[in-house]
């Protein structure tokens, strides 16, 4: 099977935003999620893209990414639940990196605990991104009361791009009330 992947912008207008929409709301844990308003909003101040993932013309997927100087945080990537686990993340993956290409490209996981639930799931999450090209940095974040990996891809990356990032997306303030910083 041949996967063409393009990523298109989306915003509250396009005639596929309600099934972005539905990919995003179940494919992250209400936690993780981050108000659609706040997303298109950060859309007009330029600080992010939301985007719709096709393969050739079937939405398969969503991806909410951030940039700031050489940075792009890929704060969500998710694909439809009827199209998992047909070669499309890796596809996705290589598309961004183009898409991106001369940035450092950051994102987390979710901290990978033996007592979870979903432990098997976190493990192949990211045994995935490994082998699509991303390190681990060996750094965690704790947000909202959650333990994250942050991931990345790229040349030089510095645990502080993602502090960086996280300001600048979020403002200084309201990240240190998310991160819980003193």
């Amino acid at each position: 099977m041949k996967i063409s992947i393009t990523l298109k912008n989306t915003n509250k207008k396009s005639k596929n935003y309600k099934k972005v929409k539905e990919i995003y709301y179940e494919a992250f844990p209400k936690h993780e999620q981050i108000p659609l308003f706040l997303l298109n909003y950060k859309i007009k101040t330029k600080k992010s893209s939301f985007m719709e993932i096709y393969d050739e013309n079937k939405i398969i997927g969503m991806a909410y990414i951030a940039t700031y100087k050489n940075i792009a945080y890929i704060f969500f990537l998710a694909i439809d639940k009827n199209a998992r686990g047909s070669g499309y993340g890796g596809k996705v993956l290589e598309a961004i990196k183009e898409k991106y290409k001369g940035y450092n490209i950051l994102l987390n996981i979710e901290n990978i605990d033996k007592n979870a639930e979903n432990y098997e799931q976190r493990i192949k999450r990211k045994k995935f991104y490994i082998k699509n090209g991303f390190k681990d940095l060996d750094y965690t974040v704790t947000e909202l009361g959650y333990i994250y990996e942050v991931l990345g891809y790229g040349e030089n990356i510095k645990k502080q791009d993602y502090n960086e990032i996280m300001e600048y997306f979020f403002g200084k303030v309201i990240y240190k009330i998310i991160s819980n910083k003193k």
